[in-house]
């Protein structure tokens, strides 16, 4: 899965691929997603769940985001974003759009559950983009990735059953250096 959620993340450049968090800008996501070293089989049910909920939430980001043009409307995104969130994404796309842009490249996630308490649940995430944005038209990248590590904090609820992620909140930026380690 795609998802980083990195969830671009929520840094914001002057056109940043990551997934922008809902508290503050939201940047635009990458094509494709590598996974985190840690596996969803090491968790216990809830916190997996969590995790691939939010994996999920990224790769939907990230398909829309690196086609062209991309689809601020496509349903994909409400299956896996609500609230705060889900206005961010679709914002995110929208400033692509109204750009004639799309985003090219990987992101990479190192997700890692910190607290669950009843339907709300707590992902702090050290992401890498390495997405840029491409002209559509002429398909010319139109900023370079970032250089570091940017550290996001992302809220997931459960909804009928279903972790969605909710909000997002880009704690520090990675445009020009690492602002975390990525969990071993």
């Amino acid at each position: 899965v795609t998802a980083v959620l990195i969830l671009a993340v929520g840094c914001t450049s002057s056109g940043s691929t990551a997934r922008p968090p809902s508290s503050t800008s939201r940047p635009t996501r990458t094509s494709t997603l590598a996974s985190s070293t840690t596996t969803d089989s090491t968790l216990d049910p809830t916190g997996a769940a969590v995790l691939a909920a939010y994996r999920a939430s990224w790769a939907a980001f990230i398909a829309e985001s690196s086609k062209f043009p991309p689809d601020p409307s496509s349903p994909e995104l409400a299956k896996y974003d609500t609230g705060k969130e889900l206005v961010s994404v679709k914002a995110a796309l929208s400033r692509l759009v109204l750009r004639g842009h799309y985003n090219k490249g990987t992101t990479d996630l190192a997700p890692v559950v910190t607290s669950v308490e009843g339907d709300t649940a707590i992902v702090t995430d050290c992401i890498f983009d390495h997405s840029f944005e491409v002209d559509g038209k002429s398909n010319t990248p139109v900023e370079a990735p970032d250089v570091g590590h940017t550290l996001e904090r992302f809220t997931l609820t459960r909804v009928s059953g279903r972790w969605l992620v909710s909000d997002s909140t880009d704690l520090k930026d990675g445009q020009k250096e690492d602002a975390c380690a990525p969990a071993a």
